[in-house]
């Protein structure tokens, strides 16, 4: 069996148990609002549970489903942060570009593009982008040795699938780069 297969199966079985324990709380206030045991005053246990697990488990499989699909075909082949919101890549430049080059490009790229904000943090930027959704993603932009380090997340720490959304954040910026530099 490929080393790597395997590598993504265990990181989307993980994600799928951690997704089920984080939705069954929600699932079983939803159970037990729709049997109306709270309205009725039941305890705990009289509630019943199996169909909050299962609407739990179905929901995160759909989920971590999605999200791996989402993956696959943007063809992600780095297996460590295979099915992560934060997404942390390398931009490596052909010929050397200056600071101040640099953020005139990346000033340009998030004017022709709806929902982005770039602003200068430090020595580095900050590009917000809002999605459709209304939730913003947050990328950490650095120069480091020669290379552009890009650094995307969810804004929320609770964000644990995105359905790709970083990586494809990432992967227009270097697009993006790339036809700069032709």
């Amino acid at each position: 069996m490929n080393k790597t297969f395997l590598l993504k199966f265990v990181f989307a079985l993980w994600t799928w148990i951690k997704l089920t324990v984080i939705l069954f709380p929600f699932m079983y206030l939803a159970v037990s609002v729709k049997q109306g045991t709270l309205k009725y005053g039941y305890d705990f246990f009289e509630i019943d549970y199996r169909w909050a697990l299962m609407i739990s488990i179905g929901v995160a499989l759909m989920l971590v489903s999605w999200t791996a699909l989402e993956f696959g075909r943007l063809n992600f082949n780095d297996t460590l942060q295979y099915l992560k919101s934060r997404q942390r890549h390398y931009y490596h430049f052909r010929r050397g570009h200056s600071n101040e080059e640099l953020e005139q490009i990346l000033r340009t790229y998030a004017s022709g593009k709806r929902r982005h904000s770039l602003q200068k943090q430090g020595d580095g930027w900050v590009l917000r982008i809002r999605n459709p959704w209304l939730i913003t993603d947050v990328m950490n932009l650095q120069m480091v040795e020669g290379a552009l380090y890009m650094d995307s997340k969810p804004r929320g720490w609770s964000w644990m699938v995105d359905m790709g959304r970083n990586f494809k954040h990432i992967l227009s910026l270097g697009d993006y780069l790339r036809d700069q530099q032709a």
